[in-house]
């Protein structure tokens, strides 16, 4: 598939998600990991009295069960999923754990890209405490969508429909780097302390680029506050954070190639500086505002940092070498 495709297939996949609770969710889990692990994964039904035994599916040859739960208002309901898991694992142990030791044990909850809150965390973390030997892990939204994007074209088809076709979509791209604006946009200043202090690394790489001391404060600021980044990957599939790299990477690649043969840069200005501008432009949709400037300086100062697009040690010609 292409990767506009996936993008596509990643919206229909995620609205599916956030509509889907309960019995839906649990459906839709089964889907998802029938699809990855072929006949290696079993869905287990309740069955009369005895139920499902704490376990709704399970990977035979590794010992990994899991217990699903997706309830409407997932934040509503933490401290009842937490006391859930807990007694769900304590059922495996009895019913499950004789004829299949348990090695791993993950609990499936619908968290609506939420991400993890601190009770499931914190029981799961007990619980593997206890039970040396046995992993426990929380098995969020966001991975169900890792799941989901490695299956091949038909088996999502399968789980989402037919995909429209991409070619009458505009701006996919935009898209992905609109999620992550609106993201940065929208988190409250509280959630992080601001990274005060030197960045020795990211000063090194400002003046290996050859950038100004404007551009510099710009991306010191922007990296200051990037934890918001951090924190919408640790909500979303790995296939977000690939596909805004490659899409910054190549938005970056045209706005230094589109400079390189241009005669008219004033004598004393450094071309990185004109690179640099002509890449902030393009990041930025038509009559932005400051907001959105300031999110987009936070996501140019994660990747900067993290040696993603600008990159003076990489070969000239690679598409991340600096100017």
């Amino acid at each position: 598939m292409t990767n506009e495709e996936l993008y596509i297939a990643r919206v229909l996949f995620i609205n599916r998600m956030l509509k889907t609770d309960g019995d839906g969710f649990q459906q839709l889990f089964w889907q998802v990991m029938s699809a990855k692990h072929g006949s290696d994964f079993v869905a287990i039904r309740p069955q009369g009295t005895f139920g499902d035994g704490g376990n709704d599916g399970y990977l035979s040859a590794e010992g990994h069960y899991f217990q699903v739960y997706g309830p409407v208002a997932p934040a509503e309901k933490v401290t009842e999923a937490a006391s859930k898991l807990v007694g769900d694992f304590e059922k495996l142990k009895a019913f499950w754990n004789k004829s299949i030791p348990i090695r791993s044990y993950s609990f499936v909850f619908n968290d609506k890209y939420h991400g993890t809150f601190t009770k499931i965390a914190e029981a799961l973390a007990k619980i593997e405490k206890d039970n040396p030997g046995v992993r426990c892990r929380p098995f969020t939204a966001g991975q169900m969508e890792d799941a989901f994007l490695t299956l091949t074209a038909t088996d999502m088809n399968g789980i989402i429909g037919f995909l429209p076709d991409p070619t009458k979509i505009i701006n996919i791209d935009y898209g992905i780097l609109r999620d992550v604006i609106s993201y940065i946009m929208n988190s409250p200043i509280s959630s992080f302390a601001t990274r005060l202090g030197d960045l020795p690394e990211l000063d090194d790489k400002i003046q290996l680029n050859e950038l100004c001391t404007g551009w510099g404060d710009i991306i010191r600021a922007g990296a200051r506050q990037t934890g918001h980044v951090d924190t919408y990957f640790s909500k979303n599939s790995g296939f977000m954070k690939q596909q805004l790299k490659t899409h910054l990477v190549g938005l970056y690649q045209h706005a230094r190639d589109g400079w390189r043969d241009k005669p008219a840069i004033p004598t004393g200005t450094q071309l990185a500086d004109f690179v640099f501008l002509a890449f902030r432009n393009d990041l930025l949709p038509p009559n932005a505002t400051q907001a959105v400037q300031a999110a987009v300086d936070v996501l140019i100062g994660y990747y900067f940092e993290a040696c993603d697009v600008f990159d003076p040690h990489a070969a000239k010609d690679s598409p991340s070498a600096s100017p």
